[in-house]
């Protein structure tokens, strides 16, 4: 379940970037960027990236030839841990809460999901009782043929008439059929077409189902449905700059008025004042006409391509997988050489076998640097404020034992000297329980 979390994050995180810019920058920038960035914003969302996280530790230890991590690697007592062996199978209490998370969350998905496929079947069909007949006469024919190359669709389309439907659609996107009026004036008919094939060109239909699946798996997040719809808006902004690019001022004056006959009904006045699709018309009208000049190409990539880089950073949030396997003994488990203490759900896991060797319960308070030494630490030093400290850094270690016979170990992430046995940078890791005190 954090995988689908970090994905949640991670395109929130690009979507919240593309609403600044689109706030800061404006019309500036042209839309075909804007939905670059969506685009990949749908990536963030729907694929788990975490061998990145794995490339930028490789860089990082390359450039400073430090480790990113200590040699020990632990599970904290927030983690997701499975123990797993020849005849059991443990879970701590925080793999069986995600457990519970992950079915809600199937629900959740499954339901959109039924919800999504009903809607299409019922467009399906009604497509279906309204198709026309194709068009088999040689000039309309040689007239989309020549359409088709100028806007490079190689793709094999098939076109519909709708006699009387004002503006054209397209459905599917593994066969694209067209749908739109035969007997239209040629110029509107060569606009709006070429619109619907930009559309089949860029495959925007299979971007439009990936937008369905972002609200399917993130159906729990509001961002999500609302990035999908400026998906959507977003993909007709940038169709009707490209149907109408190198054209000149009459020709945009042509489209907006294509635009209006699609949301006039029989002559009426524009439903621009009365409906949702009204209002999205009069923003795709401002933005044909718009004359801001566009910033240059590689102002325009360096800002996608920047935003889209630093949003990667996100891959650090992804969970090691952490999935032991062993035979159990009592509450501890050898595991292939790494020793995982078992408790009550609380466990500490030793990676590194070198390291676990060379570890010993020396003094009840100890701490252990990245070289294995071990020294012992008191609880009152006083002598720390005059010395010129000779940090190193590690591991300190606190056993307690209990009238019972059990103990407990803490384990904390912290820095010790070496002259006068200061102990700063504390961080608590986890801890670690025994029945029976084995120390």
């Amino acid at each position: 379940m954090n995988y689908i979390f970090t994905m949640t994050v991670s395109g929130t995180g690009i979507y919240l970037a593309y609403m600044l810019i689109r706030r800061i920058v404006g019309d500036r920038l042209a839309e075909k960027w804007y939905y670059m960035l969506l685009k990949a914003t749908v990536v963030y969302f729907l694929i788990p990236l975490p061998f990145l996280k794995q490339f930028y530790t490789w860089v990082y230890e390359t450039w400073s030839g430090k480790e990113w991590l200590l040699q020990v690697m632990y599970y904290a007592k927030e983690e997701m841990v499975v123990f797993k062996g020849e005849g059991f199978l443990y879970l701590n209490d925080t793999a069986k809460l995600q457990g519970t998370i992950l079915l809600f969350w199937t629900v959740g998905v499954l339901g959109i999901g039924a919800w999504f496929l009903a809607d299409y079947i019922q467009k399906r069909r009604f497509v279906e009782r309204v198709r026309g007949e194709e068009e088999h006469r040689q000039e309309e024919k040689m007239f989309r043929e020549e359409l088709c190359r100028r806007l490079h669709v190689c793709r094999q389309v098939k076109f519909i008439n709708r006699s009387g439907e004002n503006s054209p659609f397209t459905i599917g996107f593994c066969k694209p059929v067209v749908f739109y009026d035969f007997a239209a004036p040629k110029e509107e008919k060569e606009l709006s077409l070429a619109h619907e094939l930009i559309h089949i060109q860029r495959g925007d239909m299979v971007w439009r189902f990936l937008g369905i699946l972002v609200k399917a798996m993130h159906w729990y997040n509001p961002l999500a449905w609302i990035f999908v719809k400026e998906l959507e808006k977003v993909c007709e902004y940038s169709c009707d700059e490209l149907a109408i690019q190198g054209g000149d001022a009459a020709l945009r004056y042509r489209y907006v008025q294509i635009l209006i006959n699609y949301q006039t009904e029989k002559g009426a006045v524009l439903r621009v004042n009365l409906t949702r699709e009204g209002e999205e018309t009069k923003k795709r009208m401002k933005k044909v006409l718009n004359k801001t000049k566009k910033l240059s190409v590689a102002v325009s990539a360096t800002i996608v391509g920047t935003v889209v880089a630093l949003n990667s950073l996100t891959v650090f949030a992804y969970e090691d997988v952490k999935v032991a396997r062993g035979e159990i003994f009592a509450d501890m488990a050898w595991i292939e050489g790494d020793l995982a203490l078992i408790p009550t759900g609380e466990e500490v896991v030793w990676k590194n076998p070198d390291y676990v060797d060379n570890y010993a319960y020396h003094f009840d308070t100890q701490f252990v640097d990245v070289d294995g030494n071990v020294y012992e630490v008191h609880e009152n030093v006083d002598t720390y404020a005059v010395c010129v400290h000779e940090y190193v850094e590690g591991m300190l270690q606190q056993h307690q034992k209990n009238s019972d016979g059990s103990c407990r170990v803490y384990f904390y992430n912290a820095t010790y000297c070496k002259k006068c046995g200061n102990i700063s940078e504390k961080e608590y890791l986890g801890d670690s329980g025994y029945p029976v005190c084995p120390h």
